[in-house]
């Protein structure tokens, strides 16, 4: 049903970043992928990392790359909005014409608002189609970054959200969120993306034999007696890893084999290592840096921890946590799980809470298995939800309702 219509959709897509990022896979290169697999032209526009040539073509997809910078306080990369503009005019010249714009940045970027302003100045009405994943945080902490923080958000994605056609939600977690930043009800729909282990997490997870999991645990730095608490993700602002570290400073005594593993990149992973460090822990905190074996890293742990503060209400890497039947210390920024079913919750930014929640899994072994089988049966009933091809097809009825009205 949707092959002519698509055949005939140029898009251009803003994202934070393509495969500016070690080993090159991130959501907005695969949501790129799969849209262009199934017809449509795609045009991205990322921010453009050192080494990145300015346009290049990656499979079906057209990326081109303004120049930004990135600064580890900010979680955000700073687009220079002349070389923006400058990108934009290139687009629309190689592609004569672009039918809607699909910002993927949650608004926290003012690029779809250039984008309208230069239509606008072409005299060309183009529909904007906004998605809005985890970025869009409410910071738990009221210092006086996190106030400027609230205040540039409220005031970029609220402008974003007044002038988009349609506003597509990875969750119904943030639809309070959105609302209070003066998005109309009429324009929120829920469309969620896919794993990037679909393939493997919607079938029982495959168990490593004991010789492979002492090869994994030893060239990371791990004992066989370890009790592991991990967590995977970027390691950036708004995923409470100084709080995980300072928990770490406080259980580790009552926990003489504990060993946390931090799987991922990110700005923040230097200064989390000199954070370590002031904290006495370094000794016990391993930092294996991007991985493309995360289900495997997954089976070393004995209890998985993902304070994020995002309101996206779901995480590709806690969904597999659960699925792999690890038991999981998480906030309130997911309603997935139940508290003392299948997982444990605790209030952001809470780090005693946190050591009182793994410090009971460290003493009831029971406590984890049963909270682990629960964690794995609700992910498996997720999966359901969270799959690439429902994505297509919500952005694709989303496109298909804006161009019609346009």
């Amino acid at each position: 049903m949707f092959s002519v219509f698509m055949k005939h959709l140029t898009i251009l897509m803003l994202v934070l970043w393509f495969d500016e990022i070690p080993g090159g896979w991130t959501y907005f290169k695969e949501m790129a992928s799969r849209l262009a697999d199934v017809g449509l032209k795609i045009n991205v526009v990322s921010p453009r990392a050192k080494g990145n040539k300015r346009r290049n073509e990656v499979g079906d997809v057209t990326v081109y790359r303004c120049s930004s910078v990135q600064f580890p306080q900010i979680p955000l990369p700073l687009v220079n909005p002349i070389d923006f503009l400058s990108t934009l005019k290139e687009v629309i010249q190689n592609e004569k014409r672009i039918d809607l714009i699909y910002d993927t940045t949650s608004g926290t970027l003012p690029l779809s608002l250039l984008a309208k302003l230069l239509f606008k100045l072409k005299g060309i009405k183009i529909p904007l189609v906004i998605h809005v994943h985890g970025e869009l945080k409410d910071l738990q902490s009221k210092g006086p970054r996190s106030i400027l923080s609230e205040l540039y958000l409220h005031t970029v994605a609220s402008l974003c959200f007044a002038v988009a056609d349609k506003i597509l939600l990875a969750g119904e977690k943030i639809v309070p969120r959105a609302l209070g930043l003066g998005s109309h009800p009429n324009k929120l729909k829920v469309v969620r993306l896919g794993l990037k282990y679909e393939d493997k997490l919607s079938h029982h997870p495959n168990a490593l034999r004991r010789e492979e999991m002492m090869n994994l645990k030893i060239s990371i730095g791990l004992r066989e007696e370890d009790f592991v608490v991990g967590y995977v993700g970027r390691l950036s602002s708004g995923k409470g890893l100084d709080t995980l570290l300072r928990t770490v400073a406080i259980v580790k005594d009552e926990v003489p084999t504990l060993k946390v593993i931090l799987v991922g990149d990110g700005v923040k992973r230097a200064r989390l290592r000199e954070f370590a460090s002031k904290l006495g822990i370094a000794n016990i905190t391993v930092f294996p840096g991007h991985r493309e074996d995360v289900p495997d890293l997954l089976e070393l742990m004995d209890v998985f921890v993902n304070l994020s503060e995002s309101e996206a209400g779901i995480s590709g890497s806690q969904l597999e946590a659960m699925r792999f039947a690890l038991p999981c210390v998480i906030t309130p920024f997911t309603d997935i799980a139940d508290n003392m079913r299948d997982a444990i919750l605790v209030p952001f930014g809470d780090f005693r809470a946190v050591a009182d929640a793994i410090l009971l899994f460290y003493r009831d072994e029971a406590l984890r298995r049963t909270i682990g089988m629960n964690a794995s049966t609700k992910a498996q009933n997720l999966l359901n939800l969270y799959t690439w091809s429902s994505y297509v097809n919500g952005v694709i009825e989303a496109f298909r309702s804006v161009t019609k009205s346009a």
